[in-house]
């Protein structure tokens, strides 16, 4: 059997709240492993129980002095629905509900293959049609074969993500006994497959690690908490802390693996008026730039003591070979428009048919702070709970924050309360075309606490959710004697199409205080029209005589208005047109439905150019603006010039179709301007082997390992690599397989 021990925390000494503007780590090996488990599919779900309901929490003994300066109105209220263009939902299925428990702490995930959701207690994984394949079971049943007193001890703040650069999920929860000991459980599983083993982990803490939020990184797994020290029912805050954990490590197994810790003090004890609640930046999608920080927020109301209302962005730098590197400093203080956080009067969401307020959680940013990487700028968005109009309204606060290069600054802002109803506990994120999805729990004087959701596209004017909203799941009842809601939802986007919404939230299926339920459902905001990229190549004259066929596909939820579509143009010298075109703009396709198009190319007589010529069929709808690429086998034109003639001996590529890397040869005749660059099917840009410069006459070679300029490899297919030389260019069709 093995032996648990326990390894005691290990502080830094730090700068006073006044003069701190970074803050070094202390690195430390305090995270025990416990060893792996199992495949989870063949341990037994240990079988929820009736919660103990008496079993002790603790009062925050938050004490601060409220200063005036309250907002009447909050000057970016959405006070109304712009379209009656509602969100269409995809799957929509039974979550986890109330084991007696007081609130759910409602966190989920989706991988390829899976949608995994931990709430207080309990979690369970269904495939992304909504069949159940494990669970509902307690959260311990992953720690179960392992033990400790994690066993007896009451769990709550679970957070389970799912890291997809590494292809593995991330679960934890924070477990306690107060006044006595904690633990921050952590998982992670030894394979892509969530009902596959795990390696398990116990974080030890002398205080509690409470309102824990999990981010996954580049090159960390980062956590942040705030401590607080018990005694008996009275908490005191001592201080907001972030650690950050290998991934290979964890990935792996390792037995001791490496923590860094930072911590800040607390001289209030407070965390509305001291550093606290921060939420790490989650990564989805492409990696940011190398180099590039963890980024955290917190939210800070200007009656807690502040010049401003703000967010306020700090960055963790981490170097594993060298922890004297590692620092986590202020990066910017962004004010906002002015809010107000209601906080001396935080439980004020009204039901009906009872006078129990639930409570807004409007002192913290909610889960999660989503991060994308889009090339030409890097977006960060998150939500808190605002109070709209001094009269006990809730709103959701959302930003879009964006750095261009220059630094972050707020792009776009607003407090979403279109009707008398309140809207709070959201989650917020974007997905891989730019649009944003909102989710939050809703209720009111005639309305139960209910789920919906609502969201923008990308090209909306800013500031507005100009969707609808759609109600995911309508409460009916309401919650008497318990005010506690929340503590958070969880917004994902699927990381398969980098499109597909997935929300998970509580609401009141009846009335009662212990009654919770939760929903998870799908949803897409994307108008999207689907072709076959390799429709439009014509390597033959027939092909060029008898046209190729385009067919537009609307598989979005949506339908789209098509604006404008090109009707001809040229390759070189070749004519490329559409006939017949009896299209009349604008023109709706409709959802599910297709457009075809027949395209022609009629060949040139003398014509100069060399290499296999490619051109663009541009198409404009209301959502984006399609490149569809035509390519022409240059060898159909009839009249070549002597220097085109010599090309074969100018521009080489072997082995062509490769398979890890590829050779290209550049013979100059003379002294020339050379530019060489690697293109997909698209003509994006992939890599650029050469810059634009003045090259000596003679043979060059260089070769593609078929990488994109980021390092990552590329998908196998057909690509372009293309010359250009002294405004010439030469362009040869490249096979990766």
């Amino acid at each position: 059997m093995r032996t648990f021990f326990l390894i005691p925390l290990i502080f830094l000494t730090y700068w006073s709240f006044s003069q701190v503007k970074s803050v070094k780590p202390k690195e430390f090996r305090k995270l025990t492993y416990l060893g792996t488990t199992s495949p989870l599919k063949n341990i037994i779900p240990l079988t929820e129980k009736i919660g103990d309901v008496n079993k002790p929490g603790f009062n925050h003994n938050e004490q601060i002095n409220i200063l005036s300066g309250k907002i009447q109105t909050d000057p970016v209220i959405q006070s109304e629905f712009f379209s009656n263009d509602s969100i269409p939902v995809l799957v929509n299925f039974a979550g986890v509900g109330s084991v007696n428990m007081p609130n759910p702490d409602t966190e989920g995930d989706v991988g390829p293959n899976h949608y995994f959701q931990m709430v207080k207690n309990s979690f369970a994984i269904w495939d992304k049609s909504g069949n159940i394949l494990y669970g509902p079971a307690e959260n311990k049943t992953i720690w179960s074969e392992f033990p400790g007193p994690w066993h007896d001890q009451g769990w709550t703040d679970p957070i389970v993500l799912y890291d997809h650069l590494n292809d593995r999920w991330l679960a934890s929860a924070m477990i306690y006994e107060i006044d006595i000991e904690y633990y921050i459980m952590i998982a992670v599983s030894a394979t892509p497959d969530p009902l596959g083993e795990w390696h398990c982990y116990a974080l030890w803490f002398d205080v509690m690690p409470d309102y824990p939020k999990f981010g996954v990184w580049t090159d960390g797994y980062y956590l942040t908490i705030n401590e607080y020290s018990i005694v008996g029912y009275w908490g005191t805050f001592e201080g907001a802390s972030i650690l950050v954990f290998n991934p290979e490590e964890l990935i792996n197994g390792a037995t001791d693996p490496t923590v860094i810790y930072f911590h800040f003090d607390s001289p209030n004890n407070s965390f509305t008026t001291d550093i606290a609640s921060f939420q790490p930046s989650d990564l989805d999608g492409y990696p940011p730039p190398e180099g590039t920080p963890n980024y955290h927020i917190c939210v800070k109301d200007d009656i807690w003591g502040y010049e401003q209302d703000r967010l306020w962005i700090w960055e963790c730098v981490v170097d594993w070979s060298d922890t004297s590197n590692c620092h986590f400093s202020e990066v910017a203080i962004l004010e906002t428009e002015p809010f107000d956080s209601n906080y001396d009067n935080m439980a004020y969401i009204h039901q009906p048919g009872t006078s129990t307020r639930l409570h807004s959680l409007s002192q913290f940013m909610m889960y999660r702070l989503q991060y994308r990487n889009f090339g030409e700028h890097q977006t960060l968005v998150c939500n808190h709970t605002v109070e709209v109009n001094g009269n006990e309204h809730a709103g959701v606060r959302w930003y879009e924050l964006r750095n261009e290069g220059a630094g972050w600054y707020i792009y776009q802002q607003s407090s979403l309360a279109p009707d008398e109803d309140s809207r709070w506990m959201g989650s917020i994120a974007m997905d891989a075309d730019g649009n944003i999805g909102l989710g939050y729990s809703v209720s009111g004087d005639m309305t139960f606490p209910s789920i919906r959701i609502t969201g923008r596209r990308q090209y909306d004017a800013p500031g507005i959710m100009t969707l609808n909203e759609t109600e995911i799941m309508e409460g009916s009842g309401n919650q008497s004697y318990n005010i506690r809601w929340g503590d958070y939802s969880t917004m994902s986007v699927d990381p398969v199409d980098g499109i597909t919404f997935w929300y998970t939230q509580e609401y009141l299926p009846v009335s009662g205080p212990l009654v919770w339920q939760t929903r998870i459902a799908s949803f897409q905001l994307h108008k999207n029209m689907t072709f076959s990229e390799d429709s439009l190549i014509y390597m033959t004259i027939e092909d060029c005589l008898t046209g190729k066929t385009l067919v537009l596909q609307n598989e979005s939820q949506f339908d789209i208005e098509i604006q404008n579509i090109e009707q001809e143009g040229y390759i070189g010298g070749a004519l490329w047109y559409i006939d017949p075109f009896n299209i009349n703009f604008p023109f709706e396709l409709v959802k599910g439905d297709s457009i075809t198009l027949q395209l022609y190319i009629e060949l040139p007589v003398d014509e100069s150019i060399d290499g296999f010529l490619s051109d663009t069929l541009n198409i404009e709808t209301d959502y984006k603006q399609y490149n569809i690429p035509i390519f022409l086998n240059d060898e159909l034109i009839t009249k070549v010039s002597r220097y085109n003639t010599e090309s074969q001996k100018i521009f080489q590529i072997y082995p062509n179709p490769f398979d890890n890397s590829i050779q290209i040869q550049i013979s100059l005749l003379q002294e020339s301007r050379l530019k060489l660059e690697i293109s997909d099917i698209s003509e994006r840009t992939i890599k650029v082997l050469i810059s634009s410069g003045l090259i000596r006459a003679g043979n060059h070679s260089t070769s593609w390992n078929g990488t994109n300029g980021r390092g990552v490899e590329v998908e196998n297919g057909i690509y372009f690599c293309k010359a250009t030389i002294n405004n010439k260019v030469f362009i040869k069709k490249i096979i990766k397989q």
